[in-house]
């Protein structure tokens, strides 16, 4: 089984490369790996190419890093400051929806109230108009008032 090496470990193992390349065979002619015949000078540079991809990665991995946490501070820094927007938009603006939307913000929508809220309302208005004894227009057309059915006594004098 191959163990796979750290990048940590690769670096050293490519300049242990290049130097003992350089002080066993740097008067060579030619060293031949694989079946192929190269000059030592383009071993070494294979491997100086190496390192320097390795740490052109890692340059750009930190630049990488440091792009992604400016944009997140100035992400966070906007956020606030459009909420602060939104709210004083909102405040002087509530009733033109058209001048809301060029900034971006839409007017706040209402939301129905749940099955339970309504059912709880319902309940209330109910309790309220039996309490109070309120009737709507039809119940009041409802009730006719009726007059007495006495007879008028004559006044009497005296």
């Amino acid at each position: 089984m191959v163990a796979t090496l750290s990048k940590s470990d690769v670096i050293v193992r490519d300049r242990k490369a290049i130097a003992g390349i350089e002080t066993h065979y740097g008067s060579a002619p030619a060293i031949v790996l694989g079946g192929e015949s190269y000059a030592p000078s383009d071993v070494v540079k294979v491997f100086q190419d190496h390192l320097d991809a390795l740490d052109a990665a890692a340059a750009a991995k930190a630049a990488f890093h440091v792009a992604i946490a400016a944009q997140e501070a100035a992400g966070a820094k906007a956020k606030a400051l459009f909420q602060s927007l939104k709210v004083r938009a909102l405040s002087d603006f509530a009733n033109q929806a058209d001048v809301l939307a060029a900034m971006g913000i839409s007017l706040p929508k209402r939301r129905a109230p749940s099955v339970d809220t309504r059912a709880t309302a319902k309940a209330k208005a109910k309790a309220t108009r039996d309490a109070r004894h309120t009737m709507g227009k039809r119940q009041k057309a409802n009730i006719k008032g009726t007059v007495p059915s006495t007879t008028p006594t004559p006044p009497t004098q005296g």
